[in-house]
């Protein structure tokens, strides 16, 4: 999350989503402090502030976050293809063992006098029960205190030329998402993976606007 008490705007960094890339264009309107990269728990001081998003068509949301865990040698994707990982993400029985993250977490966030701890407490607990699958953006963005624009990754420049504190025309660089983002995702599925990732993130699916494809 990034937040600017200058701007009175608020950043909600959905992850594999281009938050890389959009957290350094806006490093020029001299953003204010900055919390946990993947937290969406709005502080108190800023619940008046304009919040916004951005999402990723989901199909390639899901080929990125398989392709990261790999390079990262995560549990939930080192030794599965693209397949196998589809299959895992969308059956909550598939369980691998990827230890207590949420103690660590948490400790950062005891120093932090606004924020609540219990809800907090409740985020992490869902990450832990999702065992290292990726949350969809519908459900990271439900601990926002409220989200007053959607910006999709693939009209970017377009979209964000319509944020309130922003004057005038958007170049966004192409940074560390941007060059992913233009990756083809679709040579990844098979009737199958689809199935199982459009089922997964069906929520994603009808609250921005994106389309199931045919495979």
């Amino acid at each position: 999350m990034k937040i600017s008490s200058k701007h009175q705007f608020v950043f909600l960094c959905l992850p594999n989503s281009g938050s890389r890339t959009v957290t350094s264009w806006i490093q020029k309107y001299k953003v204010g402090n900055c919390y946990h990269h993947h937290n969406f728990i709005v502080p108190q001081r800023a619940h008046e502030y304009f919040v916004f998003a951005v999402v990723r068509n989901p199909y390639a949301k899901a080929v990125s976050h398989w392709s990261f865990s790999k390079n990262m040698k995560h549990p939930v994707a080192k030794d599965q293809d693209f397949e196998e990982y589809a299959k895992w993400l969308n059956d909550p029985s598939m369980k691998p063992d990827v230890g207590d993250f949420t103690t660590p977490i948490l400790r950062r966030y005891q120093r932090v006098a606004d924020e609540d701890l219990d809800l907090v407490k409740e985020y992490l607990k869902g990450h832990q029960r999702l065992q290292g699958r990726t949350m969809t953006s519908s459900h990271q963005l439900s601990y926002a205190h409220h989200v007053d624009q959607i910006v999709h990754l693939e009209n970017l420049n377009e979209e964000m030329q319509q944020l309130p504190f922003v004057e005038g025309e958007v170049s966004v660089p192409h940074g560390h998402h941007n060059k992913r983002q233009h990756r083809d995702w679709k040579p990844y599925y098979t009737a199958e993976s689809e199935a199982n990732i459009y089922e997964y993130f069906k929520e994603d699916f009808d609250s921005f606007g994106y389309q199931r494809i045919e495979v």
